[in-house]
């Protein structure tokens, strides 16, 4: 018996569903000064905020490849330049934000964490068709 497989455009629910969450936290204000504040914590919450963007990115790369549902070099190559794509324009976005700023810095992340993603979804994809291996 075949597995069950989720109907086209169902396969695209979550990731898109995560691509909206991932827009939203990105434009709302996040409080106490935004992108012009500073001080004592500034380095640890620099390091959080990239871990942020990279964990965000990569959750993104994962879902977009499962629904893709490909193993070939060029889908996942296209996972990883369309969720980078989102995550230059999430940038462009925040540009004229008051309370946000655009960074070259997180776009980087963000293009990082969709090529983690997209290659731990491989491995894992790889995985289950040969477990084996």
């Amino acid at each position: 018996m075949e597995p069950r497989r989720t109907p086209e455009p169902r396969r695209w629910l979550v990731p898109l569903v995560w691509a909206g969450v991932v827009l939203l936290a990105s434009v709302v204000d996040p409080g106490g000064g935004g992108a012009a504040s500073g001080g004592s914590t500034a380095s640890s919450l620099l390091a959080s905020d990239k871990l942020l963007h990279g964990i965000g990115y990569g959750i993104l790369a994962v879902l977009a490849a499962r629904a893709v549902d490909s193993r070939e070099l060029a889908a996942a190559l296209l996972v990883v330049l369309t969720v980078a794509l989102f995550g230059f324009g999430v940038e462009v976005v925040q540009w004229p934000l008051p309370y946000r700023a655009f960074s070259l810095a997180d776009a980087a992340v963000n293009a990082l964490g969709a090529v983690v993603g997209v290659a731990a979804w491989a491995g894992y994809a790889r995985v289950l068709a040969d477990p084996s291996s």
